[in-house]
């Protein structure tokens, strides 16, 4: 429908946006000059730390512009008297189901911990406070493991393995697991901090 297409075009203008502000917000309460820039279905929040920020307050500035997504979004569907939570609800509303998805699922999504979400920035803050040297290390190895289980899955082949209620079904357990195609948008996650000077 229509409707539809502008209601989304809407919700994934201002989201992206309200998440953007939620980065900057939280880099401007450690005296950081952020700067944003949008495009459709994306955002970057740039900012130049006056000093040097710690690991867990970086991992803040990360984690605040999916949390007031999220926020924002549950407030709007409450403002609707729609659960959240109750998802076939959701979608008796296209209004609701849009914002529920621009909002909650995008903002959840992009908590997962791998690289470029804002979870992976959130995960290496972590590391690196209690594992100083080690930190971006494990972050990247981990960032890797949850994208590779993300982009695979079992390829069937040959061999019998019985299905409860199912009957059997034939692959074969060596076989490599190969990527499949998976469509993950990726909302405004590349917020960075630049020294003085920096790009």
């Amino acid at each position: 429908k229509p409707s539809v297409g502008w209601q989304f075009g809407l919700a994934v203008t201002a989201f992206p946006l309200v998440h953007e502000l939620g980065h900057a917000v939280a880099a401007r309460r450690l005296g950081a000059s952020p700067e944003i820039a949008l495009a459709f279905l994306a955002g970057s929040t740039r900012y130049i730390p006056p000093r040097p920020i710690t690991p867990l307050e970086r991992a803040g500035v990360a984690l605040a512009g999916p949390a007031i997504e999220v926020l924002i979004g549950l407030v709007v569907l409450a403002a609707m008297r729609v659960n959240p939570l109750d998802v076939p609800t959701v979608f008796d509303s296209t209004p609701a189901a849009v914002v529920w998805i621009a909002g909650p699922v995008f903002g959840l999504l992009n908590l997962l911990p791998m690289f470029p979400l804002d979870g992976g920035h959130v995960l290496t803050g972590v590391l690196e406070t209690f594992f100083p040297r080690l930190g971006t290390s494990l972050a990247a190895g981990l960032s890797a493991g949850v994208g590779s289980m993300a982009l695979t899955r079992p390829e069937p082949s040959t061999g019998t393995v019985a299905a409860p209620g199912r009957g059997k079904r034939t692959c074969d357990p060596t076989q490599r697991v190969r990527a499949a195609p998976m469509s993950l948008i990726n909302l405004n996650t590349m917020h960075r901090t630049a020294a003085p000077g920096g790009g």
